[in-house]
């Protein structure tokens, strides 16, 4: 399925494989394990989906596989997932139990990567904590003089919450007259975590999410941003 949606990317373009895989997910979205608080995600009693590592029903190992596969692809980037892919399967078959394998594939991509993906496993592959639940809760514009290695331009701190259980590292972009910047935000399971990006001229949008994340709601936030004009300064 991950295949497919990498085929319909190449033929159609991205947002015709981000429309592919929001259609996927949504039986996902609503048989899909919620839990209010930190504490019921982390209970021994709490309700269980279906962790990857041992789904039994497609929209697990088809549906939120193909997801979960889409966004490591995001946090890695094409290559060393590549690398890391091409590397495993030239490995010996192993009779290891699935979570074993899971977290020597992590090691694995990790190696590739340079990037700490144990926090993604955790939530994402050997167990199962539901989705985020993903919010814009604050953007605060403010100009800024030049200074040493920027132009003078907007400072823009956005905060993000997430009222599900799961971490996720997600894009964040910003609008800003012709131009779009996007970096990547980590916001861990009901938390708030906050980012600054410079853009030179005012901004005029923030898009939290652009659908590569699965989400309890919609996979996409925009906010537009208002500002006021004041003298440059820090």
């Amino acid at each position: 399925q991950f295949a497919s949606l990498l085929w319909i990317e190449q033929e159609q373009g991205r947002p015709a494989a981000i429309l592919e895989l929001t259609n996927l997910m949504q039986p996902l979205d609503i048989a899909e394990v919620g839990f209010d608080s930190e504490q019921a995600a982390d209970a021994d009693a709490a309700p269980a989906g279906q962790p990857l590592v041992s789904a039994t029903d497609e929209l697990y190992y088809r549906r939120k596989a193909a997801a979960v596969w889409w966004m490591l692809r995001g946090i890695t980037g094409d290559k060393p997932l590549q690398q890391a892919l091409t590397e495993w399967r030239s490995q010996p078959f192993s009779t290891d139990d699935p979570s074993i394998q899971a977290i020597a594939f992590e090691k694995l991509l990790e190696k590739t990567s340079g990037k700490d993906l144990g926090w993604f496993f955790a939530d994402w592959v050997l167990r199962d904590r539901g989705l985020p639940d993903l919010s814009i809760a604050d953007i605060e514009p403010r100009q800024i003089a030049a200074g040493k290695g920027h132009d003078a331009g907007w400072l823009v701190a956005v905060t993000v919450h997430n009222d599900g259980a799961p971490a996720v590292d997600v894009p964040l972009t910003v609008l800003s007259g012709d131009f779009t910047t996007t970096t990547r935000i980590h916001i861990a399971g009901f938390s708030n975590a906050t980012t600054r990006i410079i853009v030179s001229t005012a901004p005029t949008q923030v898009i939290l999410n652009d659908g590569s994340t699965p989400e309890v709601r919609a996979a996409s936030h925009s906010r537009e941003v208002v500002v006021q004009p004041t003298a440059p300064g820090f």
